[in-house]
C-alpha cells in the first residue's frame, strides 16, 4: 500500500513543478543606475509596493475581463531585501522578482500556473510578453505604466487590495 501512495505523491510532486513557467533568468547588473547609494539593488519603492495594481490597458487595448476568471492585476512587495511580484494574468497566477529605481524596472524570473481557461489566452500572453519587455515605469495619479524604451505597454489602476 506505501508504494502506490509514495508513487502519486511523486507524480504529483512532479506535476506540479511542472506547472510553473519561468522566463529566462535575467542576471542583475552592476549598474550604478540600478543601485542606491548603500549599492543594493533598489527594490522597496512605496509608490509601487503595497497596492493591487489592475490592468486597464494592455498594448494600447482595453483589457478584456472574463466571467469566474481573476482580473489581470500585479502587486509589488520586498520580501527578505528581494523586491516580489505576484498577480494573475487574467487566468494564472503569476509571481517573480522584480528591480525598480526612480524610473527603471526590470522584471525577472516570472512564472506562472499553466491552467487551461475558456477565455483570454491570447491576452495572458501579451500581458506576459509585456511583463518580460519592461524597462521603466511611471506612475501617474492612481495608474501605473509600464513601458519599453519606445512605448507604453501596460496601463495599470491601483485598486483596493
Amino acid at each position: 500500500m506505501k508504494t502506490p501512495v509514495l508513487l502519486l505523491s511523486l507524480c504529483l510532486g512532479l506535476g506540479l513543478t511542472a506547472c510553473v513557467g519561468q522566463k529566462d533568468a535575467t542576471p542583475v547588473r552592476d549598474d550604478p543606475a540600478q543601485t542606491n547609494t548603500t549599492g543594493t539593488i533598489a527594490t522597496e519603492n512605496p509608490a509601487l509596493e503595497g497596492k493591487r495594481w489592475t490592468l486597464r490597458t494592455l498594448n494600447g487595448q482595453p483589457v478584456q475581463t472574463y466571467p469566474n476568471q481573476p482580473e489581470p492585476h500585479v502587486v509589488f512587495t520586498t520580501e527578505a531585501g528581494q523586491g516580489r511580484v505576484s498577480g494573475s494574468d487574467g487566468c494564472n497566477l503569476l509571481v517573480g522578482s522584480y528591480t525598480a529605481n526612480a524610473s527603471s524596472m526590470e522584471l525577472q524570473h516570472i512564472g506562472t500556473t499553466m491552467m487551461l481557461c475558456p477565455k483570454g489566452a491570447d491576452q495572458s500572453r501579451a500581458f506576459m510578453k509585456a511583463l518580460g519587455d519592461t524597462t521603466s515605469w511611471q506612475q501617474n495619479g492612481a495608474n501605473l505604466e509600464l513601458r519599453n524604451a519606445s512605448t507604453t505597454l501596460a496601463v495599470f489602476e491601483n485598486t483596493a487590495k
